[in-house]
């Protein structure tokens, strides 16, 4: 740990002994929080790290640390290899805001899907069970435009903290 703290260390020294730290923690020890904390290390230095990004989705999940899951799903998304990893990632960030946080995220995230392919059906479907629902109105959105066809939400305006805000928009 001094190792990693030491202002001689360059960055790619310490992302390297972090990594070790994070996977001896985690593998080995069955450290799940000083995993995480390493792995955070590695991912702070380098956001592309798919052995952290991989590690810290699987830790987040366990601990039920889901904003911070989204940051790191984000991430996964952004270095995803090809256009159908990265729209299974986008559909389980949109399940994750639908379930676990906030259904203006899950409107994002489930229009970013529409918008690549606007035949995703768990999308569509999601978003029709959504704009039906009473979620949108017991959180204080009123849909302000629907496709006349599929009554899908287009964007949805925020009446919370005094502040509009619109969401839906990519």
């Amino acid at each position: 740990q001094e190792a990693l703290d030491h202002k001689g260390v360059s960055d790619r020294a310490r992302k390297e002994l972090a990594l070790r730290l994070a996977v001896i923690h985690d593998e080995k020890l069955a450290e799940p929080d000083a995993a995480m904390s390493h792995y955070e290390t590695v991912f702070a230095l380098d956001p592309e790290n798919t052995h952290a990004l991989i590690a810290l989705d699987r830790l987040y999940r366990l601990k039920g640390e889901w904003q911070k899951l989204t940051e790191v799903l984000e991430a996964e998304i952004h270095v995803a290899s090809d256009q159908e990893e990265r729209l299974n990632l986008i559909y389980r960030l949109a399940k994750l805001w639908e379930e676990k946080l906030e259904a203006d995220g899950a409107i994002i995230c489930y229009r970013r899907l529409t918008d690549v392919r606007p035949d995703h059906k768990m999308a569509l479907k999601a978003l029709e069970m959504i704009s039906s629902s009473d979620i949108l109105h017991k959180e204080g959105f009123v849909v302000l435009e629907c496709r006349k066809k599929d009554k899908i939400p287009l964007v949805c305006g925020a009446l919370k903290a005094g502040r509009d805000k619109k969401y839906g928009q990519t």
